[in-house]
C-alpha cells in the first residue's frame, strides 16, 4: 500500500490538485479491502493505531509517519492558503475516515437500508475523495487571520447563557 501511495504520490506537479492527491491518499487503502487479507489487515491497522500503547511499539510511527509526512506536505502544497494546521486536522480526520471504512462493520449498509453501496470500491473512493475535498475546500474562503484568533462559537455562546 505504501508504495502505490508513494507511486501516485510522486507524479504530481508544484501546485498538485487536491482531488488527486485525496485520490493518491484513498485509493490504494480502499482498493487494499478488495483484496484476499485486505480485510484483516485494516481491522489490524485500526486496532494498532487506537491503542493507546502505540507508540510505545513504534510500529504506526515506523511504518505510516514517512508516507504521511510526505502526504502532509504535499497536501500544503496543494492548498497553500490554508493553515498548515488546517491541513493537518484534515489529514487527522481523513485518516480516521479511512480506518473507519476499511474496517467496515456492515453499520453503513444497516443504516442507509443499503442504499450506501460499499461492495463498489469505485463508489467508496469518490464518495470518500468528494467528502474531503469539499471540506477542505469549504475551508479556504472560511479561513482568514481574524477568524483563527476568534474564539468558538461554543464558548461565545456560554458566555451569553450565564449572564
Amino acid at each position: 500500500v505504501r508504495e502505490k501511495r508513494l507511486s501516485l504520490l510522486l507524479r504530481k506537479t508544484a501546485r498538485p490538485d487536491l482531488r488527486e492527491v485525496l485520490d493518491a491518499m484513498v485509493r490504494p487503502w480502499i482498493e487494499l479491502r478488495y483484496e484476499p487479507g485486505g480485510v484483516a489487515y485494516a481491522r489490524l491497522i485500526a486496532r494498532e493505531v487506537s491503542d493507546p500503547s502505540e507508540a510505545s511499539r513504534g510500529i504506526i510511527g515506523k511504518t505510516l509517519d514517512p508516507i504521511a509526512s510526505r502526504f502532509l506536505q504535499v497536501l500544503v502544497d496543494a492548498v497553500p492558503e490554508l493553515p498548515e494546521a488546517k491541513v493537518h486536522w484534515a489529514y487527522h480526520f481523513l485518516i480516521a475516515a479511512l480506518v473507519w471504512i476499511m474496517a467496515n462493520t456492515g453499520r453503513i449498509q444497516r443504516l442507509s437500508k443499503g442504499r450506501c453501496d460499499v461492495d463498489d470500491p469505485e463508489t467508496v473512493i469518490r464518495e470518500t475523495i468528494d467528502f474531503f475535498a469539499s471540506g477542505i475546500q469549504g475551508l479556504l474562503p472560511a479561513v482568514t487571520p481574524r477568524q483563527l484568533d476568534r474564539p468558538l462559537v461554543a464558548s461565545s455562546l456560554q458566555g451569553k447563557l450565564r449572564a
